[in-house]
């Protein structure tokens, strides 16, 4: 894992938004799209990047959860 792709990837306020919330325990991508009131197209976009770092992983129930 290299340290400053994943400072990158926690520096953005959104992507740091989703990491608190997800320190509260898992949750699905709609959920997120609702607290952070974006596009669905949008969360998913900060989550690849948050997967990209290494900072979660996504499990695949009814629909994707993190």
């Amino acid at each position: 894992m290299d340290i400053v792709s994943v400072l990158k990837a926690m520096a953005h306020p959104e992507r740091f938004r989703i990491l608190a919330q997800l320190c509260d325990g898992e949750t699905c991508v709609g959920d997120l799209q609702i607290s952070l009131n974006r596009r669905q197209a949008y969360v998913s976009q900060q989550l690849a990047r948050l997967r990209g770092a290494g900072l979660i992983r996504c499990r695949r129930k009814d629909t994707f959860c993190y």
